[in-house]
């Protein structure tokens, strides 16, 4: 997966201070250097987070829905978006992961010309 490069930074500087550093062991692993729990992880980090930044109730797949919604603003190529995805169609990656905004709903219809 390709990483931004800030974050290939972030996750050196993380890896530095690591307790748990072969390959493999987990980026964030639990106190033992097992996996986390992911429900636990959810609800302790993921749901804390979308609290403070008043999002509302999230969870894993949220961030999917996210990923898929920027690689659109960002005028990726949905082909490149379904193989980023790791979706066998592509209309699952347009159909199902690919949102709107509301800001697009509301500005779309002001960019139409005035005669239709």
């Amino acid at each position: 997966m390709p990483l931004a490069p800030e974050l290939v930074s972030a996750l050196a500087n993380w890896l530095a201070q690591a307790s748990y550093r072969t390959q493999a062991d987990f980026v964030f692993p639990s106190a033992r250097g097992g996996p986390r729990d992911a429900d636990k992880l959810r609800e302790n980090v993921l749901q804390a987070a979308a609290d403070r930044a008043g999002l509302g109730k999230i969870g894993w797949h949220s961030l999917r829905h996210s990923y898929a919604t920027a690689l659109d603003r960002a005028e990726a190529r949905m082909k490149v978006a379904q193989e980023l995805m790791r979706h066998s169609s592509i209309t699952t990656t347009m159909d199902v992961y690919t949102g709107t905004l509301e800001r697009e709903k509301r500005e779309t219809p002001g960019g139409l010309p005035r005669r239709f």
